[in-house]
């Protein structure tokens, strides 16, 4: 009799570490950009999670927080190239929005011109905002607003948030004098509205010489040394 017992417990046993595969059915979600495919039952999970886009297309959000980087733009009356110094001063992000589900994140950056080609022929900036995840989503869902309150939406975690916004404020020094020549300072600042913890904004400047006729995603003529992005709330990124 306890041969019977001791070979019925071996087999129970046997049977439990298999795994749910003989208990159930697995019910499989779709992969999102943050999870693979997961059963809904049990939690196992198989594959990976979507491919970023900025993975995808090699592209860079490196920018840090209070690190200065060279931006490259053009002159405003001549087009001749010119340069400035660009920095993230200010991260603030998890504050809980009035919309329920959704955090509100702001980036400040400051951009600094003082070479000779600016003193003598002013600058052009371009400010880029785009998502991390999904490009194409997020432009087709991009709508501009007179008001200065653009509206958007996000996929996090396998659902669409289409409450989110964003408005941009933009400000500029007079041109100081220091030393031998004449500085200039110009204020970006990004607030927006997105889903709690989400990590997907990327913000930052771009060439305001680069030709981009014909295209209409940042993926189509990005090149390393035009822009300068931050990855907004990429604890990777010191924020």
């Amino acid at each position: 009799m306890k041969k019977i017992k001791l070979l019925l417990s071996v087999i129970l046993t046997a049977s439990l570490l298999t795994g749910c595969a003989n208990m159930h059915t697995h019910q499989w979600s779709e992969a999102n950009y943050q999870s693979p495919s997961t059963c809904s039952i049990c939690g196992l999970t198989r594959g990976n999670p979507l491919t970023a886009d900025f993975d995808r297309y090699q592209l860079k959000a490196d920018m840090q927080l209070n690190a200065g980087r060279t931006y490259h733009t053009i002159c405003s009356e001549s087009e001749d190239p010119t340069e400035g110094t660009v920095t993230v001063t200010s991260v603030s992000t998890g504050e809980p929005s009035d919309i329920s589900g959704y955090e509100n994140q702001t980036v400040t950056l400051t951009a600094v011109f003082s070479d000779a080609a600016s003193n003598a022929a002013g600058f052009l900036y371009n400010y880029v905002i785009t998502d991390f995840y999904d490009i194409e989503s997020f432009e087709a869902s991009f709508r501009y607003s007179e008001g200065n309150i653009h509206t958007f939406t996000v996929n996090y975690n396998g659902q669409d948030y289409d409450k989110c916004h964003v408005s941009v404020t933009t400000g500029s020094s007079e041109w100081l004098r220091k030393n031998d020549v004449y500085e200039k300072t110009v204020t970006v600042t990004w607030n927006l509205t997105v889903p709690q913890g989400y990590d997907g904004i990327v913000v930052g400047l771009r060439n305001s010489g680069i030709d981009n006729s014909g295209k209409y995603f940042i993926y189509e003529y990005y090149n390393e040394t035009d822009f300068l992005l931050f990855r907004v709330n990429n604890h990777e990124n010191g924020n």
